[in-house]
């Protein structure tokens, strides 16, 4: 692709495909002999060039065959106010990358939407970034993990969403309205739109999901 034109591909990518994200981005797909292994391998090679290409794009992924969510850098360009923080822990830290997550917690602990990690079966939330944390800010961490989503969800939509997303693995835009806690009692009513991965956590099958768009229509 033209934007690439400065940054010749490096040789670990030589046979992987080529593709455009909806959500403005390019993907690397791995050819059917490699997996999980081989693409970590590779993300960890070329890691500052995977970067480069974010910040031209907005997002970068490697993916392979049965792959739930891959490996994925968003740009580090700044955007709003508190980019430079996020820039800052960045450089100071080193990526931590879990197999059996196939996911970089340090750059999904600093992603600009709010981000959860919850139990298929129980629908309790068991992880959640720094974003979801501010966005949480009447609810401490403590309150929030651990605890069921359940009651945060309007009607049949979260039966809705779980159905695509055994099916599919991911889901791109889920638009919904659900409902958001104000303090201990009541709660706000908001429509989001957002992007869910299932993902498997300590042998436990999860859901990832990053909030893309939300706003308040309402208090509950």
């Amino acid at each position: 692709m033209k934007e690439e034109k400065n940054l010749p591909r490096p040789k670990c990518l030589d046979s992987w495909q080529e593709g455009v994200l909806s959500n403005q981005g390019i993907v690397f797909i791995a050819p059917p002999n490699l997996g999980r292994e081989d693409a970590m391998a590779a993300y960890r090679q070329c890691e500052s060039w995977l970067q480069a290409v974010a910040n031209i794009w907005g997002e970068v992924r490697l993916t392979w065959v049965g792959a739930n969510y891959g490996l994925r850098k968003l740009s580090q360009i700044p955007s709003q106010g508190n980019s430079t923080l996020i820039l800052s822990m960045t450089e100071q830290s080193q990526n931590l990358i879990i197999p059996e997550l196939d996911l970089d917690l340090n750059e999904l602990y600093q992603r600009t939407h709010p981000c959860y990690l919850t139990e298929m079966v129980t629908q309790k939330v068991i992880w959640m970034n720094a974003k979801a944390i501010e966005v949480n800010r009447l609810k401490t961490p403590s309150k929030v993990i651990g605890s069921s989503c359940t009651s945060l969800w309007n009607g049949d939509s979260m039966e809705k969403m779980m159905k695509h997303l055994l099916a599919d693995k991911f889901i791109h835009h889920f638009e919904t309205q659900g409902y958001h806690w104000v303090d201990e009692w009541r709660r706000e009513k908001i429509a989001t739109v957002s992007e869910y991965g299932l993902v498997t956590v300590f042998g436990t099958e999860c859901r990832l999901c990053e909030t893309l768009e939300y706003h308040v229509v309402g208090v509950d």
